[in-house]
């Protein structure tokens, strides 16, 4: 019987997968103590961590916005189209995120004073 929820969890994954894909169940057991932490965390919270979309859609823009220069005169221009990238980009974020209330209410419980109360 497992001692914690956590292997617990950890038990049935390597039940499960062994097996098939050992490999992959050698990777969760190794890193299993770096993984443990997320399942802390409300699930609204871990969903707004591990979706990597938004972070490769900018990634996506600012390629496509140096993509069309050959050349830059300086490090300052190429910061400036950077910065004139993300404002043209953050204009077309009109989706808010689901329940960022209660995301913002577990982030000042679990980080007390690293966040500002202007959200």
């Amino acid at each position: 019987m497992a001692a914690t929820p956590e292997t617990a969890m950890l038990d049935a994954l390597e039940q499960r997968w062994k097996s098939r894909y050992p490999a992959l169940n050698q990777s969760w057991c190794n890193n299993w103590v770096k993984v443990v932490p997320m399942f802390s965390f409300m699930p609204e919270l871990r969903r707004l961590i591990y979706t990597s979309n938004p972070i490769e859609s900018v990634n996506r823009g600012l390629r496509k916005s140096v993509k069309t220069r050959t050349i830059f005169p300086n490090d300052e221009a190429v910061f400036k189209l950077m910065f004139l990238t993300l404002q043209r980009l953050e204009a077309k974020w009109t989706m808010p995120i689901q329940n960022w209330a209660n995301v913002l209410n577990q982030l000042h419980i679990l980080f007390p004073g690293r966040l500002h109360n202007s959200f």
